[in-house]
This record gives structure tokens, sequence and C-alpha cells, in this order.
């Protein structure tokens, strides 16, 4: 059977936007803003990335599952509201029980705070594998 997998950046953002109790103007992405690019967004901001996508196969050669390591970076107005929505960030994803393509969400480093090297503002970074379900590819 052939398979792809969901994209794990959606379907992180996806997961987190659609958990009860989502903080009040938070906003999602899924890149990183530059200086020179266009403004920036409104604060809090997750910034959602792909550090690594490992997928397992078969004997038969199919793909049966793959674990993505993704970066997640909370911006916030304050290094303690950075550390905090990264916190929630991280609860939120531990409480997803399946679904929307995705078996779990595992910590694998951080919060972290930091600070933008590029804006001086106050961040919280993490780590999570997500660990997907195949879809079917039908022709």
């Amino acid at each position: 059977m052939a398979a792809t997998f969901p994209d794990p950046q959606v379907a992180a953002v996806t997961v987190l936007r659609n958990t009860p109790d989502l903080p009040p103007g938070l906003t999602f992405g899924t890149k990183t803003w530059r200086p020179g690019d266009p403004p920036a967004p409104p604060l809090p901001h997750v910034v959602v990335s792909v550090d690594l996508e490992r997928p397992s196969f078969a004997a038969q050669g199919d793909a049966v599952a793959t674990r993505v390591d993704l970066r997640l970076v909370a911006h916030a107005e304050s290094e303690y509201a950075a550390g905090q929505l990264a916190r929630w960030c991280v609860a939120a994803l531990h409480a997803h029980r399946g679904g929307q393509g995705v078996r779990y969400f595992r910590t694998t480093t951080g919060p972290i705070p930091s600070y933008d090297l590029d804006t001086g503002s106050p961040v919280s970074y993490f780590t999570v594998q997500a660990r997907l379900r195949p879809v079917a590819v039908t022709p």
C-alpha cells in the first residue's frame, strides 16, 4: 500500500488551535520572521518548524510510521509570558490522545528561555517528537 503522512507542522498547529483553553489572541505560524519581512505577527505568537523527519518501514518496504522532531518557539511580551506560553503548548500537545494523523507528541527538549537574535524579544523554545500515522494514497 502506498502511503504518505500528514504535514507535521499543520498537525501540531491544528492540535494547538483545537485546545479548549487556547490563550486569547494567540496566533501560529510556520515561518520564522526575519528583518525586512512584512510586519512581525502580533504577540503572543508560536512558530512551528520541522527539525528532522525519520520514516519507519515494514519488511515489504511500506512506510508504517514517521517520527518528526518539531521545534516550537513561543514569542511573547516578556520572558515570563514566553515561558508560560511554551509550557501551555507542551501541556496541550501532551494531552493530545491521537487523531489529526498524529499518534502522540513527546517532549524532547525544553522549554528553554532565550531571546530572538533578530529582534531581541523574549522567546521560549522547546522540541517535541511527533509520531505520525500513514495515510493511504489512492490512485
